[in-house]
């Protein structure tokens, strides 16, 4: 697996692509920056890991109830955490 670094200006922060068996793979709202959170996957460039996301979904969390929790986040946020960690574990 490759992974490409682009520059988004409006988080100002890195977002990964990365190269599948399975095809090209986009996320827009998972960044990884080695100098923010030791470089854990993160949403949007915030200190929010994609784990604790994913942890939540798994505990049959609703949308609203993370959102509550996580006022930053946004609906997005949350659809592209699982979709994440699936291709990464």
């Amino acid at each position: 697996m490759n992974a490409l670094w682009n520059r988004d200006d409006r988080a100002g922060c890195r977002i990964t692509q990365q190269w599948t068996e399975r095809g090209h793979m986009s996320y827009t709202c998972i960044t990884i920056d080695p100098a923010r959170m030791g470089g854990v996957p993160c949403l949007r460039g915030l200190r929010i890991p994609v784990a604790a996301v994913v942890e939540m979904v798994a505990e049959g969390m609703s949308d609203a109830e993370i959102l509550d929790a996580y006022r930053d986040l946004e609906r997005d946020d949350i659809r592209e955490a699982p979709r994440y960690a699936a291709v990464e574990i």
